[in-house]
């Protein structure tokens, strides 16, 4: 596939842009998304390339009227981030490249300051189909950087160098939890010749590493300022504060809702809050989007007879799902399992102490460490066991999958720990070798294929 420039971007900018007048209907979008729905859900073509993504992104036809009022707000905070990163490519204002996990407000706490998020572009890259990825990694390859990097940092490496992403003005990276991340950084830094500040990463939810985490993102905030020449503006840091603590409440109340036997059915609006926030943590829209989000599976949870789809098994996927399709809404409609958490459908954050401005960005700075991937990531392998066996204790789960990403060095390593933990629990799992952004190692049909022999071999399907 031969990219036009920015053509990425700017697509995103047009669903977007689509999403916030189709869905200020949910009944009429209701209504025309299942009416689609027998074109677009069961694998890529030629005729649904361009869209089906964006199908996938609104529920696959399994979201109901209340889902896709929700999403109105994701798509309205979508649309400002990345029209910002075009502004920056037309020269209205710097671009900063912010490294996982450094928080968004590091740089949206500017007025006139464009950021860029690599975990923000993978999510979105294939709004011209799949094939937006292995473009992205072909460009890549071609330069003999190594395919050991994690398939999410190398697509945003390649977007760079096939003209979908801006030159920055200044790098923020991180040195901990993700080699990938931190190396592409170092090559971004390498390649544009932009000046850089690594942070140290608490390795630990301590208060003493939180601190000194806290600490490095003041500093790199007065790095910004010195290398952009602009004044941070901390009245705008209190108010997305503020915000971002509202819409972390929510975002609880509907990861517990969860648990519940039926499930609220919410996992994929999670999936979708947690890429919402990387890139628009303190966006007031993104409160109406949990709100509304909240009050569906409040709804659901009072009327539960009044539901149309059936729980017939519940999954735990111990991974990030699969970026290049949408497998939980598949998985639902054809064998009656939902996944009811994941590495990023798992939203439980602390409150965020405002008394002042240090305790404010030490809370930011905590948030992130609780933040999908991060938090299982991060710190010792102790982490990410925990953290499985609390999911599987508190959504009884009936089985665990992972995708067995590729380029996650560190989810590998602990394959045989994650399969002892079900063992203990006594819950059959399954670990792939596919890599949730790359289709050419193993494909949408492949995976399907595994996950059907998986549920027939333990009694889920027949």
């Amino acid at each position: 596939m031969e990219l036009k420039p920015y053509e990425i971007i700017e697509s995103v900018i047009a669903g977007a842009r689509l999403g916030t007048k189709v869905l200020d209907r949910p009944h009429l979008a209701w209504l025309g998304v299942k009416a689609a729905a027998p074109l677009m859900f069961h694998r890529e073509h030629r005729l649904n390339r361009a869209s089906r993504f964006g199908f996938q992104k609104i529920g696959s036809s399994r979201w109901s009227p209340g889902e896709l009022a929700a999403y109105k707000h994701d798509c309205i905070a979508t649309l400002a981030f990345f029209q910002r990163v075009l502004d920056a490519r037309d020269g209205r204002e710097p671009l900063v490249w912010l490294g996982w996990p450094v928080p968004i407000e590091v740089a949206s706490g500017f007025d006139d300051v464009a950021a860029f998020v690599p975990e923000a572009f993978m999510a979105i890259a294939n709004m011209v189909g799949t094939d937006g990825h292995v473009a992205c990694l072909e460009a890549v390859e071609r330069e003999g950087i190594s395919d050991d990097i994690c398939a999410m940092d190398r697509i945003s490496l390649g977007a760079y160098l096939l003209e979908q992403i801006p030159t920055p003005a200044a790098i923020v990276s991180v040195a901990h939890p993700c080699d990938a991340s931190r190396t592409t950084s170092q090559l971004m830094e390498y390649i544009s010749g932009a000046p850089a500040y690594t942070i140290d990463t608490a390795y630990t939810k301590e208060d003493a590493d939180v601190e000194l985490y806290s600490k490095n993102l003041f500093e790199a905030i007065a790095f910004l300022e010195d290398t952009l020449g602009r004044k941070y503006n901390w009245d705008k840091f209190r108010r997305m504060v503020v915000v971002l603590n509202e819409q972390n409440r929510y975002l609880n109340e509907i990861t517990h809702m969860n648990q519940s036997i039926p499930s609220a059915g919410l996992s994929l609006g999670l999936q979708t809050a947690w890429g919402s926030k990387i890139t628009g943590a303190g966006n007031p829209e993104l409160v109406e989007s949990a709100r509304a989000m909240y009050n569906v599976g409040r709804f659901r949870l009072r009327y539960p007879q009044l539901r149309r789809k059936v729980e017939k098994f519940r999954i735990i996927v111990a991974d990030m799902p699969i970026v290049f399709s949408e497998m939980s809404m598949w998985i639902e409609k054809t064998f009656g399992g939902v996944v009811v958490g994941d590495y990023i459908g798992d939203a439980i954050f602390p409150e965020i102490d405002c008394t002042s401005l240090e305790t404010m960005m030490m809370g930011v700075a905590r948030d992130r460490l609780y933040m999908g991937m991060v938090k299982q990531a991060h710190g010792a392998a102790r982490e990410t066991v925990d953290d499985l066996e609390r999911q599987i204790e508190q959504f009884s789960a009936d089985c665990v999958i992972q995708n067995g990403h590729q380029g996650c060095k560190h989810n590998r390593a602990l394959q045989r720990i994650v399969k002892d933990v079900c063992r203990r629990h006594d819950i059959p799992i399954l670990i792939m070798e596919a890599d949730i952004f790359d289709k050419r190692v193993m494909s949408e049909d492949e995976i399907k294929r595994e996950l059907t022999n998986f549920f027939v071999a333990n009694g889920f399907a027949s």
